[in-house]
């Protein structure tokens, strides 16, 4: 398949018009026709990077996971949540204004506090023989931790997990510390009112 980065070395069907792919160099997500119809009209209107249709695997994906939250578990809609809150402004408004974008910040927002002591993977790489480091903070922003894990076993770690599943897969936590007050959702939405004019702009993409 050709793709904006390339040719297609990976391609999964995630649903009907919606495939993921992964080429040499990037990826992201392809929304045929018929599924780009399906998406909300604002979040439809939005630009992309790589174009109609194209939505790259850094910014662009949470686009897609906004629309389609049925294709995406609970942990990945919340990090399209924050990937929308920190690299796209009209999806933050969006989740901040429009009625179904609300009402999918308050499910993920509930997930995020039920699972808030559970930990989730920021940084990692290789450390000395077999051995790597990773950091990871808890979702609910409260404590940050590093710890050292074989590559294989931190691999099987997948997001969100508790500390004591970094023990279970053989690694040790190295250092644990509080992370200073303040809601990681909250700071991103107050930011809101910075954008001059984007509720216009955007109903008047969506309208359009």
């Amino acid at each position: 398949m050709n793709t904006p980065w390339g040719q297609s070395q990976q391609i999964e069907i995630v649903a009907d018009g919606i495939v993921k792919v992964s080429t040499a160099s990037h990826g992201g997500y392809h929304l045929d026709a018929k599924a780009l119809a399906a998406m909300p009209a604002p979040l439809r209107a939005i630009g992309t990077f790589a174009g109609l249709g194209w939505y790259e695997e850094d910014c662009d994906w949470c686009l897609v996971a906004l629309a389609f939250p049925q294709h995406f578990y609970e942990y990945k809609q919340l990090c399209a949540v924050g990937t929308a809150l920190g690299c796209n402004d009209l999806a933050r408004l969006w989740l901040a204004t429009d009625p179904q974008g609300a009402a999918y910040l308050a499910r993920v927002e509930a997930y995020r506090k039920e699972h808030g002591a559970q930990f989730s993977i920021g940084s990692y790489g290789t450390g000395q023989g077999k051995m790597w480091w990773a950091k990871a903070k808890n979702l609910a922003g409260t404590e940050r931790i590093e710890f050292k894990i074989s590559s294989d076993d931190l691999y099987r770690l997948r997001s969100p997990f508790a500390d004591t599943d970094i023990a279970a897969q053989g690694g040790t936590i190295t250092k644990r510390e509080a992370i200073p007050s303040k809601d990681p959702l909250d700071g991103h939405l107050s930011s809101l009112t910075d954008i001059p004019g984007a509720t216009e702009a955007l109903y008047r993409a969506g309208a359009s």
